[in-house]
């Protein structure tokens, strides 16, 4: 009986010795893993505030003292902004519609010809800020309509044949993807 009483007591104490390293163990797994944690910031996420802000300080190298074109129903103030992932690195990005009020060089003096300049701007992000990394003025006879599945669409409008020279009535999406720094049509 004694013999039996020492096997089992015996047995306890290697499970509870086994058990503490195991427990022991997993405290530090555990400790590692949320220093792990507390060391990786969450990914940075983008705003259109951030945008609307990066944008304003680009503004003035392209706009030539042209204004924003507040005019344009479509655009806000000017500019619109859409949020999405262009690069497949599951990081939200942004792009940047923009159109500017053309001056008097523009018009050559007068005239409708011209009533907007206007452009595309790709804003990057790398985890810790946005960065821009595109930038294309006379960009499409369209309106930055959004981002899905890395593509960026652009609704553009094109003529029928009995339309106005102002008023194109075909409306069309077309695709593009953001490939070596440059905005390259999907077919």
């Amino acid at each position: 009986m004694k013999k039996l009483l020492i096997g089992i007591m015996a047995c306890g104490l290697f499970a509870c010795e086994t058990k503490t390293k195991q427990q022991v163990a997993n405290d530090r797994e555990g400790v590692v893993t949320q220093e792990m944690k507390q060391d990786q910031a969450p990914p940075f996420e983008i705003t259109g505030e951030q945008v609307k802000s990066a944008f304003d300080e680009f503004l003035p190298t392209i706009s030539e003292k042209r204004v924003l074109n507040t005019h344009d129903e479509k655009l806000d103030n000017g500019i619109l902004i859409k949020i999405g992932d262009v690069d497949g690195d599951e990081l939200e990005d942004a792009v940047v519609d923009y159109s500017l009020e053309p001056n008097m060089e523009d018009t050559g003096g007068g005239g409708n010809a011209i009533w907007e300049i206007s452009g595309v701007v790709i804003y990057k992000n790398t985890g810790e800020t946005i960065k821009q990394v595109f930038h294309s003025q006379e960009y499409g006879n369209g309106y930055l309509e959004g981002i899905e599945n890395g593509e960026i669409l652009f609704k553009v409008f094109e003529y029928a044949e009995e339309d106005p020279r102002c008023c194109p009535s075909i409306e069309k999406i077309e695709k593009y993807k953001f490939e070596n720094n440059q905005l390259v049509k999907v077919d």
